[in-house]
């Protein structure tokens, strides 16, 4: 995995792509934010990719600006040490991440994402 969020983290960065990437066991959840044409070819990759299974795409709207703009791939992992891009996940460490006037569809998908992953 940690292998995967660096790559992931470069290619991102060179499209201006930001978001959030939170792992909880086989439960993923993804924000992708930038221009339009790079994140459907990012999210076409992660379709067309053998080792992904089962995706669901909630929500793809316009945004009047990043929620996550200073993250070019952060990443969030249950039972992993820090390093510079993964860490231990919490209730506690995720609200600590969360933009702090998180948009409505946002704290739903995160609320989500907690319920699902038994956080």
């Amino acid at each position: 995995m940690a292998s995967i969020a660096i790559h992931a983290a470069q290619n991102n960065k060179a499209l201006e792509i930001t978001g959030l990437l939170l792992v909880s066991d086989n439960v993923i959840f993804q924000v992708l934010e930038g221009v339009k044409a790079h994140v459907d070819m990012i999210y076409r990759r992660i379709t067309e990719d053998t080792r992904h299974s089962g995706l669901l795409l909630l929500l793809s709207r316009p945004i009047a600006q990043r929620e996550f703009s200073h993250w070019s791939s952060g990443v969030a992992k249950l039972q992993r040490r820090n390093t510079d891009h993964i860490f231990n996940l919490t209730k506690d460490s995720l609200a600590a991440i969360t933009p702090k006037n998180p948009s409505p569809e946002l704290t739903t998908l995160i609320n989500t994402f907690t319920s699902v992953s038994r956080l």
